[in-house]
């Protein structure tokens, strides 16, 4: 789940990508929604579809500043790539994660270290993403908790508020 804004709403649903392995050496991208206006690429996934050459907008067929299954009644059909993987490939390996390239402002947006301010976040259950402009602390009220290192709440995204989130 990528915010693409540094000073964003932090729904956490600007791009929501999910990642299952298959079997050693594949691995299943599904584009599942974009809450965000910019222009924006996903780079190491290079599927058919979901790649660094077609901005996420237009892997969905619409255009940008369109948000795709970010709101109440929206039900675009989720993009999804079967891509060949090393065997080695690993989902924690920051050199070959996804990650977002904001065009319209020219930055990167990756998955973080503990510590800083997370733009991105790997989740390794299926999720419910937040509603556009929600923030995911609301929609998920351990989801603060948690980012301050809690072991208690380490299930936070179980329960989510469910008028809040897709």
């Amino acid at each position: 789940m990528y915010e693409d804004h540094r000073l964003g709403d932090y729904d956490m649903n600007d791009v929501v990508l999910k990642g299952e392995r298959l079997n050693e050496t594949q691995v299943r991208w599904t584009l599942m929604a974009s809450g965000a206006y910019d222009e924006l690429y996903i780079y190491n996934v290079e599927g058919t579809n979901i790649n660094s050459n077609n901005e996420v907008h237009s892997i969905f067929g619409k255009e940008p500043l369109t948000y795709i299954n970010t709101e109440r009644g929206d039900n675009v059909p989720y993009v999804i790539n079967i891509v060949n993987v090393p065997k080695t490939y690993s989902f924690l390996d920051a050199s070959t994660q996804p990650y977002i390239y904001n065009q319209t402002k020219g930055w990167d947006v990756k998955i973080v270290r503990y510590g800083r301010d997370p733009r991105a976040i790997m989740i390794p259950y299926d999720i419910r993403w937040p509603l556009e402009k929600i923030k995911i602390s609301n929609a998920y009220k351990q989801f603060n908790s948690w980012g301050t290192g809690s072991i208690e709440d380490n299930e936070w995204y179980k329960y989510p508020e469910i008028e809040l989130v897709y």
